[in-house]
């Protein structure tokens, strides 16, 4: 199914989510989540979007970010995401990304469901079970939110301001809240929202928002005839469909970034180019003659073994 766009409205929160491939850990050591730290904030400035409520876990993070248009979230994550590949790339002498993919991301219905989606981030450790109490869990913004305590990230959300006329009765207000509001039937709701890309928050609020974007804002289930109208209404247009590769056993790409490519002068250098691909192999030390390993086209262009998937060079 050709990728949905990403339902983002100017001003309104997103909470997002973005883990490491395959989930390994990303944030390893209290350095790295410094480090992470200080791309969040870097990258805040640079795009001028506002977080109000964060985790870091050692494979993934959660934000609760409100954008003033599309373009800066796509400058927020962008930035904050490439900064770290290159510090953690070089800190363990790799190459790659180590993100899974794009980052997951849910629109959120903040006057109903600001406060939940704050208590779903803020709880994440003490349902992984890294901590009893969020107090004792410092990379997070509960501290903050909570506690009062300065954090540099934070952006406080209107909503969160009118808890009261200072600091002080603000964070006691949130601490009430936090500790009243249950939302054990929402967080797979809220999960499921994120993993999706759709809306969360009150039917009115999906009608509204369902007009503002031309689309559904909830994704029918996968399968059904894709020629029905409320399929092609997902993307607000016909879908393209191409042929996708599953991988059932491993989370995220498999693939190192972009492809390399080099444009060759084939008049003098195609015989060259070939042979550099095609003694990979033996350089390689998998084998002793090139005419030992069938998995290229070596037997096609020295041997003259068919080969479905070539074509003479022509020049």
């Amino acid at each position: 199914m050709a990728r949905l766009p990403r339902i983002v409205v100017p001003n309104q929160p997103l909470h997002i989510m973005h883990r490491g491939n395959n989930r390994q850990d990303i944030f390893e050591s209290e350095e790295d989540i410094t480090r992470i730290k200080e791309d969040i904030e870097h990258s805040l400035l640079k795009s001028g979007c506002s977080l109000h409520a964060y985790v870091i876990m050692t494979n993934h993070l959660h934000l609760l970010v409100t954008p003033k248009d599309k373009e800066q979230l796509t400058v927020f994550m962008q930035s904050m995401a490439n900064r770290y590949v290159r510090y953690f790339n070089a800190k363990h002498k790799r190459t790659g990304t180590m993100w899974e993919g794009r980052f997951k991301s849910c629109l959120v219905d903040s006057e109903h469901y600001l406060f939940a989606l704050y208590k779903y981030i803020e709880m994440n450790p003490v349902r992984a079970g890294m901590v009893m109490e969020l107090a004792d869990y410092k990379w997070s913004s509960y501290a903050h939110n909570a506690l009062g305590k300065a954090d540099k990230l934070i952006s406080e959300h209107p909503l969160y301001k009118a808890l009261g006329d200072d600091s002080q009765q603000r964070y006691k207000n949130y601490q009430k809240i936090f500790d009243k509001l249950d939302i054990a039937k929402e967080e797979s709701l809220i999960t499921e929202a994120t993993m999706r890309g759709e809306v969360y928050g009150t039917n009115g609020f999906h009608q509204k928002i369902s007009q503002l974007v031309s689309r559904s804002t909830k994704l029918a289930a996968h399968g059904g005839d894709r020629k029905s109208e409320i399929y092609k209404d997902q993307a607000g247009r016909p879908l393209d469909f191409t042929l996708i590769s599953l991988l059932d056993s491993v989370s995220g790409s498999v693939w190192e970034g972009r492809y390399e490519a080099t444009l060759l002068d084939s008049e003098n250098y195609l015989l060259t180019c070939s042979r550099y691909i095609e003694l990979n192999p033996f350089r390689a030390g998998m084998v002793n003659d090139p005419a030992e390993y069938p998995w290229s086209s070596y037997h096609y262009n020295a041997l003259g073994i068919e080969n479905r998937l070539l074509k003479l060079h022509s020049n």
